[in-house]
């Protein structure tokens, strides 16, 4: 008899981990898919800044004076990061990204035409 009673307890626990596999919901899979500019009529996004782009290493350059410039990466995007230091201490900061450094190097060429063009202080 207790053979049996095995038999039937062990029937019925089989029976009911089958049952237990349909009774959990499934995890259902999601398709990852770019959703960000999904959802816009024009996409205005230069292709510099998708997620395939290149990978840049980080770059410093010292300008002196305790002023400093270097690209750095921050949540997939990158930037021009200026920094001053005073007593070995960051005091201020500024951050560019990366796609406007052709608009910086413009604005760098006509700051030193305008300073080029401009009287010297004895003229004055």
């Amino acid at each position: 008899m207790l053979a049996q009673d095995r038999k039937k307890i062990k029937a019925a626990f089989s029976e009911d981990e089958d049952d237990v596999e349909y009774m959990l919901p499934r995890k259902k899979q999601k398709n990852k898919t770019n959703i960000s500019a999904s959802g816009f009529d024009l996409n205005l996004c230069p292709p510099s800044a998708a997620s395939d782009a290149v990978k840049i290493q980080p770059y410093s350059i010292y300008l002196g004076r305790g002023i400093g410039g270097e690209i750095k990466e921050f949540r997939k995007n990158y930037y021009i990061a200026f920094s001053k230091t005073v007593d070995s201490e960051i005091r201020n900061r500024f951050n560019l990204a990366l796609d406007q450094l052709p608009i910086l190097a413009k604005a760098v060429e006509a700051l030193q035409e305008y300073v080029k063009d401009q009287p010297t202080n004895s003229e004055l």
